[in-house]
């Protein structure tokens, strides 16, 4: 994959409703503790051409997501409750506003006993497996070299990092823990023959990452912006 694994989770998550389910996941067996790990609490994305939009997250006792509502222009886009329902199973129910009148989805997340998910069902016919090399990456179909706990290539994809930068924005500053592991440190650049990407950062004084910019050299109008704030 090009992109940082990271974003796919609200490419994914994003469309899950908070309304259409009312058990409490504090409840439930803790799977993937992640106190401890400073949480994102807002991010918001920026690319050419594209709708202002803002993305909240909220967590449980634990430190898991729970929740992540999307607004774009200050309205409701859509919204989502991950529901723990034991050591095993995780729910998404997911309700997308800008359907008229809006739809609700559910999905199902099943995890190995290392916490990891391994399978995702949609509907019975769109579902997939999902793997894991032997440190704990999410192999999505692909090679994995693995460097300084960091992926440094992913199939044809090469990647730099910061090695003197912690990387806050993984899965798991999202209440995400169960998509295996995440870089150690920051990506400075992704290569896949000729297309190079570029990546610098800002941060706050605790050292975490408030806005990271991603640049094409090759081509002076792109650009993708993500911006963070923390729950503390």
């Amino acid at each position: 994959m090009k992109k940082a694994i990271l974003f796919t989770f609200l490419a994914i998550i994003t469309i899950a409703s908070f309304n259409s389910c009312k058990k409490d996941p504090v409840t439930a067996p803790v799977v993937n503790d992640l106190l401890g790990i400073p949480k994102i609490k807002t991010t918001s994305y920026s690319y050419p051409g594209n709708t202002p939009n803002l993305e909240t997250l909220q967590y449980d006792a634990n430190g898991r997501i729970i929740h992540d509502e999307n607004k774009e222009n200050g309205i409701l886009a859509r919204s989502t409750s991950v529901v723990y329902l034991n050591s095993t199973t995780i729910t998404l129910v997911s309700v997308d506003y800008q359907n008229s009148p809006a739809t609700t989805d559910t999905s199902t997340i099943t995890l190995n006993d290392k916490g990891q998910a391994i399978h995702e069902e949609y509907s019975p016919t769109d579902n997939w497996d999902i793997t894991y090399d032997s440190n704990g990456f999410m192999e999505d179909g692909e090679v994995l070299v693995v460097a300084n706990g960091n992926v440094v290539k992913r199939g044809t994809v090469t990647y730099e990092f910061n090695l003197d930068k912690t990387n806050t924005i993984g899965y798991k500053n999202m209440g995400i823990g169960f998509y295996g592991n995440d870089d150690k440190n920051l990506v400075t650049k992704w290569t896949d023959g000729a297309d190079i990407h570029t990546f610098t950062y800002e941060f706050d004084s605790k050292g975490r990452v408030t806005k990271q910019t991603e640049l094409n050299p090759a081509d002076a109008t792109y650009y993708e912006i993500y911006s963070y704030t923390y729950t503390d």
